[in-house]
């Protein structure tokens, strides 16, 4: 900022430090009027390169464009230099002035006062600069910490899973094999209480087969097997289902 506040103060056609600023007629503030020699042609310069030092300083002085008098006085209400007669002119009536000396410490006083807050502000600037990068340094830690957490647990969330999984498979067929178990030997006992009716069965048709009667009841009086087995057939049955 002090650079830029130098370029804006010094002359771009002899690049010098403006002394005795004032405002052209067109209404634009220039604090500096170009030297004889500036806007004269090569020739002119020379001239005054070797003119005494005197006639030099005579001719840098910056005249007031309307009488021709030299600007010691600054408006402060117009901000601008003027001559004792603009004072005086009914234009600067009631305006408020300063010696250009004056003035002009003045406004070095502002532009040192101003160029102190900027730096006072860049430095309070460069302060929360760090400590945002600081924050924002801070706030990717921690999320990578969050993310190898959540990657961690949900990995041992998946092994107790992985092992909850196999120790309910291996419980189901635990009880698949005991179920399976029991219900092939009911299934044998099954087939075979279905044999020996079968066989039962037989044996009663056989003896139903027999006409005479006499013959018959002696047959099957003999048999003591089939009666008994039938009345055993019949009591289990009736205790089992």
């Amino acid at each position: 900022m002090a650079a830029c506040l130098s370029e804006d103060l010094t002359c771009s056609i002899c690049l010098t430090l403006y002394t005795d600023p004032s405002r052209r007629e067109s209404g634009n503030i220039s604090v500096h009027e170009p030297r004889p020699e500036e806007s004269g042609g090569e020739g002119q310069r020379g001239d005054s390169a070797e003119a005494p030092v005197s006639t030099r300083q005579k001719e840098a002085e910056v005249l007031c464009p309307e009488h021709d008098e030299k600007l010691k006085l600054f408006c402060i209400t117009d901000q601008r230099l003027v001559c004792v007669i603009c004072r005086d002119s009914q234009k600067h009536q009631s305006h408020q002035f300063k010696p250009v000396s004056e003035a002009a410490e003045q406004v070095k006083s502002e532009l040192q006062n101003l160029v102190r807050n900027i730096c006072e502000d860049t430095q309070g600037l460069e302060k929360l600069t760090k400590y945002q990068e600081q924050e924002i340094r801070q706030t990717k830690t921690r999320s990578t910490h969050l993310q190898g957490l959540i990657s961690a647990k949900f990995k041992e969330m998946y092994q107790f899973l992985q092992n909850k999984e196999k120790q309910l498979k291996e419980k189901v067929q635990s009880d698949e094999k005991e179920a399976l178990e029991q219900q092939n030997n009911s299934l044998d006992q099954i087939r075979a209480a279905k044999a020996e009716n079968q066989e039962l069965e037989e044996s009663v048709t056989a003896a139903l087969d027999v006409s005479n009667t006499e013959l018959f009841l002696k047959t099957w009086s003999e048999q003591k097997t089939p009666k008994q087995q039938l009345h055993s057939n019949l009591n289990e049955k009736t205790s089992r289902w």
